[in-house]
């Protein structure tokens, strides 16, 4: 946090390049990370829609969203929740 109290004024692409040299991954990817691991967490605790939870984490697309968690845990969110629930 106290290395981005100083970039709040940063052009994007200067932020980005920064956050990778720091981080070795690029800010989006970090995000989507944050944003998939929320979903997991709404998908194992609540019985919500796996649409809503899709909206409550930041996703404007349901296809994308399942690309996504897909990619991320190697499950669909509808998949994963079968699985937390059977465990």
């Amino acid at each position: 946090m106290i290395l981005c109290r100083n970039c709040i004024f940063w052009h994007k692409a200067a932020f980005c390049r920064f956050f990778k040299r720091k981080t070795k991954k690029n800010f989006s990817a970090f995000v989507n990370e944050i944003r998939i691991a929320h979903a997991q967490n709404l998908l194992s605790e609540t019985d919500k829609k796996v649409i809503d939870v899709c909206y409550e984490c930041g996703y404007e697309s349901l296809s994308y969203f399942n690309r996504q968690f897909k990619l991320l845990t190697g499950y669909t969110p509808r998949e994963f929740r079968k699985r937390m629930r059977s465990a």
